[in-house]
């Protein structure tokens, strides 16, 4: 008897899949690296670098999936559409359940601070030694504020309010 699986995307699709299937598949579009043990996903990927599966639907149509989601949930169970699965290796394209666990959101962006792996717009003003009017980034000049701790320029925002630097 196959084990049916629920898989969220990270779109509005819910697909009830079979376990074995999706195993099988996955294993036809991975590389093992044995000095890390990541499972490399071979196949399509999304344009941020992630692995991506297509799923025939009930009715026929296609719907793309983030294959670590479709490997986690094929080999742990089914999981709810608001946590997120997390590479606690760091290498997107891997899809080793080994590897994968599941969170929230803010526990993967916390993961991703913590290890230095922002390499977002964030990670590249990060480095940046001065803002672009040519103020100096550091000291009395920066100011870091939020959750993602955006760097701003005190003596852009001085100006800004009318107040001279």
């Amino acid at each position: 008897m196959a084990t049916e699986i629920i898989v969220p995307s990270n779109q509005e699709h819910w697909l009830s899949v079979d376990a074995d299937e999706m195993k099988k598949r996955i294993e036809r579009h991975i590389i093992r690296i044995p000095e890390t043990g990541c499972w490399i996903w071979i196949g399509n990927t999304t344009h941020d670098g992630y692995g991506r599966m297509m799923i025939t639907g009930p009715n026929g149509k296609q719907h793309p999936f983030r294959a670590h989601r479709v490997s986690y949930a094929a080999n742990n169970g089914s999981f709810k559409k608001s946590q997120v699965i997390r590479h606690d290796c760091d290498v997107p394209l891997c899809i080793n359940p080994d590897h994968l666990s599941i969170g929230t959101q803010a526990e993967n962006l916390q993961d991703m601070r913590s290890r230095d792996r922002d390499n977002g717009v964030g990670f590249y003003n990060k480095l940046k030694t001065h803002c672009n009017a040519g103020h100096p980034l550091f000291g009395d000049n920066l100011r870091i504020e939020g959750l993602r701790e955006a760097r701003r320029c005190k003596a852009c925002e001085s100006i800004k309010k009318g107040r001279k630097a």
